[in-house]
């Protein structure tokens, strides 16, 4: 259920000659959207300045990547653009991040506990 506000025309039918509508009512309504697809879900943290995130590529090594934000709900974001099936991308908050330098991931998997890659 969503709280939403909507503008009725004639909400006392004067000009219809209909019933009077009280504030307040439950209505079923459709809501006409547009349905994307390929969204990429990711942790809020996830995001950095300038609407990047850092991808852990070959070697071990961080890069910046660009990405689109299409939204942000809470600790969630969006992404429809700039992340691809299969990358490793960093959450952790680092203090000082260079691009391309080397690091020693934790990858972390649904359900398990987090693993050295080494």
């Amino acid at each position: 259920m969503f709280s939403l506000i909507a503008q009725v025309e004639d909400p006392y039918g004067r000009r219809s000659g209909g019933a009077v509508l009280p504030i307040g009512l439950f209505v079923d309504a459709r809501i006409v959207g547009r349905s994307i697809e390929d969204v990429v879900t990711l942790p809020r943290s996830a995001l950095r300045e300038g609407g990047r995130v850092l991808i852990l590529e070959e070697g071990n090594r961080l890069r910046y990547r660009s990405v689109e934000v299409l939204r942000v709900e809470g600790e969630t974001a969006l992404i429809s653009s700039g992340v691809e099936d299969g990358d490793l991308i960093c959450i952790s908050q680092l203090d000082a991040v260079i691009d391309g330098m080397r690091v020693d991931p934790l990858i972390e998997s649904p359900g398990d506990e987090m693993a050295s890659e080494s």
